[in-house]
């Protein structure tokens, strides 16, 4: 494949310890690739990536999801591809999560790929269609657009957390050492 369109949902199973989404498009083999993932846990973000050997890997970017990704919950992706350029889509947002440029592009084409990742993860509903007509020029359309989240009220929040603050209540110490728990507030 070269320009191209790729759609697929994907899920933690419902038991995994976290989401780790991973796929690849323009695979030549294990080493020269591109990948990009869902990653949930400490991670929480959409990642994209250049696999190649002798120093010609590197690191395109990543945004941040502004939710946890849950087990079990399915997600669906969407990544297009023109020249040098890839626009990585989360469910049905307008606008895309990632929308990078690869500026030292090593190939041009090459296969799709699902997995990769060190969890277990499902795929379903997997189409792969030139980019072309409508989608090509939809995708020209967005140039540098990029999705972002929506603004945080900081003085909403600080009131929100401020109203729902209780100080702890230390019944006894003891005469060593007193652990007391603050349950992360």
């Amino acid at each position: 494949w070269n320009d191209a369109q790729i759609t697929f949902r994907a899920r933690a199973p419902l038991k995994a310890g976290q989401v780790q989404l991973w796929a690849g498009f323009r695979c030549h083999d294990h080493d020269s690739r591109y990948v990009f993932a869902l990653r949930g846990g400490n991670d929480n973000d959409i990642y994209l990536a250049r696999y190649a050997p002798n120093g010609g890997a590197e690191f395109l970017g990543f945004a941040p999801l502004n939710f946890q990704a849950k087990p079990g919950v399915w997600y669906r992706l969407r990544v297009v591809i023109l020249g040098n350029r890839f626009q990585i889509f989360l469910n049905d947002e307008k606008l895309p999560r990632l929308n990078v440029i690869d500026n030292q592009e090593l190939w041009h084409q090459g296969s799709f790929l699902v997995g990769g990742g060190w969890l277990p993860a499902e795929y379903s509903e997997v189409h792969i269609k030139p980019l072309s007509g409508q989608d090509k020029a939809a995708f020209l359309a967005l140039g540098n657009e990029c999705w972002s989240p929506p603004p945080v009220d900081k003085e909403a929040l600080r009131r929100t957390e401020r109203s729902q603050y209780s100080p702890v209540l230390v019944s006894s110490l003891s005469t060593g050492r007193t652990n007391i728990c603050l349950d992360g507030n």
